[in-house]
């Protein structure tokens, strides 16, 4: 949390009621990151549905294969 705030991406403040809570905003420079990031994480889901949904589903082959 500490990095994103040096980076500028959120802001937070102890919660008033209780003070072991934070609030977290994300303010404009993380909405702008998150804008140019969303065609990755779109690219990132289409390949992992991908192997997760194919007739031989690659994941559970490889989880099988960790087992053996």
């Amino acid at each position: 949390m500490k990095e994103l705030e040096k980076q500028k991406l959120i802001r937070s403040k102890k919660d008033k009621v209780d003070e072991r809570k934070r609030l977290i905003l994300l303010i404009s420079k993380g909405k702008e990151l998150i804008l140019k990031m969303k065609p990755v994480w779109d690219i990132m889901i289409a390949v992992l549905t991908e192997i997760t949904d194919n007739q031989n589903n690659m994941l559970k082959v490889i989880n099988e294969a960790k087992k053996k």
